[in-house]
C-alpha cells in the first residue's frame, strides 16, 4: 500500500487505508459470513441442508415486532474454539444485521451491497 500511495515507510497505514477506502479484515469476514448466512437461511445453493440453526420464539406479539424476520439462537459454547465456529459467529452476525436487509425478495446481490454500504460492523460484540 505504501508503494501505491508513494508514502514514506514510517507513515501509519490507517490514514492511507481510509483514504483508499480499503475495509478492515474483520469487516470483510463479517460480510462473507452474512452472505453465507443469507444463502443458508433462504435455501440458496447446496449447503443449506447440512447446517441447522435454532430459532428464537418471540413471546410477545406487538405491532413493532415482526415474525417474518428470523432471529437465531446461538449455542451455549464455553470454549474459545467453539466461539470461533461458523455456527456461533453466524448466529451473532445474522442477529446483528438490521431486519430491513433480511428480506427474501431483495436477492443476494442487493443484500451484499446493502450489507457492504450500510452496516457498521464495529459495534458487533462477541
Amino acid at each position: 500500500m505504501q508503494i501505491i500511495t508513494f508514502s514514506n515507510y514510517a507513515d501509519h497505514i490507517t490514514p492511507m487505508r481510509l483514504k483508499l477506502g480499503i475495509p478492515l479484515i474483520n469487516d470483510l469476514l463479517f460480510r462473507a459470513i452474512s452472505c453465507d448466512m443469507y444463502k443458508i437461511i433462504n435455501k440458496i445453493g447446496h449447503s443449506h441442508n447440512n447446517i441447522l440453526f435454532q430459532t428464537v420464539q418471540s413471546i410477545r406479539c406487538t405491532r413493532s415486532s415482526s415474525s417474518y424476520y428470523l432471529q437465531l439462537k446461538p449455542c451455549k459454547i464455553k470454549t474459545l474454539i467453539g466461539r470461533n465456529s461458523f455456527n456461533f459467529i453466524g448466529c451473532k452476525v445474522w442477529n446483528f444485521i438490521p431486519n430491513i436487509y433480511k428480506d427474501i425478495n431483495l436477492g443476494c446481490d442487493i443484500f451484499k451491497n446493502s450489507i457492504k454500504n450500510k452496516v457498521i460492523w464495529d459495534k458487533l460484540i462477541f
